[in-house]
C-alpha cells in the first residue's frame, strides 16, 4: 500500500538520513517532501497532503507542536509522528496527548523509525479498508439494477482495492455473504472468467505498472506488492501472461508494449 510521507526537521543531515532509511525499508513508502520548519511544511501541505507527517519538536519559525496542532486542525486524518531530544521528552508526550500517533527520540535508530512507520501503515490500512467497506455498502443500496450484476461489481470493486492482500474465493464470498459455490458460478457467468483468473489478471496488470514506474524494484518486492509471497510462482504467472519474465519486462525498450 502506497504511503506518502513528509519529513520536517531543521537539520539537513537528519532529513536526508530519514529519507534514506524510509526509501530502503519499503518500496511502497514514498517521501514526497522535506521541509526545514513548520511554516514551510504547512505551505507544502496546501499543495500535497501526506498520509504521514514526521516532525521535529524544536525548530525555528514554527515548532513541531504548533505545526502538529495546525496540521491536525486542517487535515484531521493526518497521521503525525514527532521526533525529540531527551530534553524535549515532555513536549513529545504532549504531542501524543493531542493526537500524534507516536514519538521518536534523537538520535533515531533505523529500527525505531521503521517500527513507528509500520504502526502508521497499519492505521492507514485499517482506515482505508473501512472506507472501502462503506463504499461497498453504499453501492449495494444505491444500485436499482440486477442484484446479481451488482454483487459481481462489488466483488470487482473490492478486488481492485485489496489485490495486494491474500484473497480467496471463500474470502470474497464471505465478504459478500454468499455461498462460495454460488459466488463462483455467478462470477463466471457475469464476467466470462473465473474469480481466480480475474484476480490474477488484475495483479499482473498492476505488476506491469510497478515495473514500468520503479527502476530499482526487485522481483520479490513486486510480487509482494501485488499479493504473492512466492516470487517464483509470481514470475511463472507473469511470464505466462506476458511472454516475459518480470526482469525482462522491466528492461524492455519503452516503445515495445506487451499485451
Amino acid at each position: 500500500m502506497k504511503m506518502k510521507i513528509l519529513i520536517v526537521d531543521d537539520e539537513h543531515i537528519v532529513r536526508r538520513g530519514m529519507r534514506a532509511i524510509i526509501e530502503k525499508a519499503d518500496a511502497e513508502w514514498e517521501v514526497i517532501g522535506q521541509e526545514a520548519d513548520g511554516s514551510s511544511a504547512l505551505q507544502f501541505m496546501k499543495k500535497e497532503v501526506p498520509d504521514v507527517l514526521i516532525t521535529d519538536i524544536r525548530m525555528t519559525s514554527m515548532d513541531g507542536i504548533q505545526l502538529s496542532k495546525e496540521a491536525r486542525a486542517k487535515w484531521p486524518e493526518l497521521i503525525i509522528l514527532v521526533v525529540s531530544g531527551y530534553s524535549e521528552f515532555e513536549f513529545a508526550k504532549e504531542a501524543v496527548r493531542f493526537g500524534a500517533l507516536d514519538y521518536l527520540l534523537k538520535p533515531t535508530a533505523p529500527a525505531d523509525l521503521i517500527r513507528v512507520l509500520r504502526k502508521a501503515e497499519n492505521v492507514l490500512r485499517t482506515r482505508n479498508e473501512g472506507k472501502v467497506e462503506a463504499l461497498l455498502r453504499t453501492r449495494r443500496t444505491s444500485q436499482p439494477a440486477s442484484v446479481k450484476h451488482s454483487l459481481v461489481e462489488d466483488a470487482i470493486f473490492y478486488m481492485t482495492h485489496h489485490y495486494e492482500q491474500e484473497l480467496s474465493t471463500r474470502d470474497m464470498a464471505d465478504i459478500l455473504h454468499l455461498n462460495p459455490n454460488y459466488f463462483c458460478e455467478l462470477f463466471k457467468k457475469e464476467t466470462g472468467v473465473t474469480f481466480l483468473e480475474y484476480l490474477t489478471n488484475l495483479r499482473i496488470t498492476m505488476a506491469k505498472e510497478i515495473l514500468t514506474q520503479k527502476v530499482n524494484v526487485k522481483t520479490y518486492e513486486v510480487a509482494a506488492m501485488v499479493g504473492y509471497s512466492d516470487s517464483r510462482y509470481f514470475s511463472r504467472l507473469f511470464k505466462n501472461a506476458t511472454g516475459m519474465t518480470p526482469s525482462e519486462y522491466k528492461e524492455k525498450p519503452p516503445s515495445f508494449s506487451v499485451e
